[in-house]
C-alpha cells in the first residue's frame, strides 16, 4: 500500500509541477459528498451480487492550470459493497432465519486523482474526466437483518487491506461568485485489484460503483 501512495504522490507532482510557473495557475479546495451504488463482481459470475446503496464524503483540492484543464486530488471515506439474498444458519448448517437481503459493507479511505476537461463559458462549466484511485480498507462488516436487532460480524481480516482502480465521470459546475462554485458529478469506478485473500477465494473479485457527488469548492489563490 505504501508503494501505491508513493505512485499517487508522484503522479500528482508530475501533473501539477509543469504548470506551477504559469501566470494562469490557480487553486481551489472544498467538500464533496453523495450516495454511491455499488456491487461486487467475480470471475465466477454465479457469485455476482446485487447493487447496494452506500456513500462518499470527504475533501478535495484542485489545480487549475488554465481555463479548461483541472487536476483534482481527493481524500474520501467511501462505503462500498454488495447485497445478496441469503439465509442465516447455525454452526451445523441448519437455517435459523428466512431468506433476507444481507449486506457486505466495505468502508474505505479512498484517494482519487482525476484530470478534468471543461467546456462552456461564464459561470457554467461542464465536461468529462478520468483518473485512478488507491484505497485503504478501514473495516468490512457483514450485516444480516433480523427482527429486533440485526446480526453483524466484522470480517475485515478476510480481505486485502488495499484496493485500486480506474475512474471515469462527468461533472458540471456553477460559479456562485468569484470565490465559490457548486459542483455536481456522476462518477463510475471499477476496481482492477482482487480484494480477496488467496486463502479465502480462488476467484478474482473486484468492486464497481456509481457515485453521485455534490461539491462546494472555494478558490484559494492565484
Amino acid at each position: 500500500m505504501r508503494h501505491s501512495y508513493f505512485i499517487y504522490a508522484l503522479s500528482l507532482c508530475a501533473l501539477t509541477i509543469p504548470f506551477s510557473m504559469t501566470a494562469q495557475l490557480s487553486w481551489s479546495g472544498g467538500l464533496a459528498l453523495g450516495p454511491n451504488f455499488s456491487n461486487i463482481r467475480h470471475d465466477n459470475h454465479v457469485l455476482d451480487s446485487e447493487v447496494k446503496t452506500g456513500y462518499s464524503l470527504g475533501l478535495r483540492v484542485a489545480c487549475h492550470p488554465g481555463d479548461r484543464l483541472v487536476i483534482q486530488a481527493e481524500a474520501l471515506i467511501e462505503r462500498k459493497g454488495s447485497q445478496v439474498e441469503t439465509i442465516l444458519t447455525d454452526i451445523e448448517g441448519n437455517p435459523i432465519s428466512e431468506m433476507s437481503a444481507a449486506k457486505n459493507n466495505f468502508d474505505y479511505l479512498v484517494f482519487p486523482l482525476t484530470v478534468h476537461w471543461r467546456f462552456g463559458k461564464g459561470k457554467f462549466r461542464y465536461g468529462p474526466y478520468a483518473g485512478a484511485y488507491v484505497a485503504k480498507l478501514i473495516r468490512q462488516t457483514f450485516v444480516f437483518p433480523l427482527e429486533g436487532e440485526d446480526f453483524r460480524q466484522d470480517r475485515t481480516d478476510f480481505f486485502q487491506k488495499s484496493d485500486a482502480g480506474i475512474i471515469g465521470g462527468f461533472g458540471a459546475g456553477w460559479a456562485l461568485d468569484e470565490m465559490i462554485s457548486l459542483n455536481f458529478e456522476a462518477r463510475y469506478s471499477i476496481g482492477w485489484k482482487n480484494f480477496q485473500l488467496e486463502t479465502t477465494s480462488v476467484d478474482r473479485t473486484w468492486h464497481r460503483s456509481l457515485a453521485l457527488l455534490v461539491g462546494l469548492d472555494f478558490y484559494i489563490g492565484q
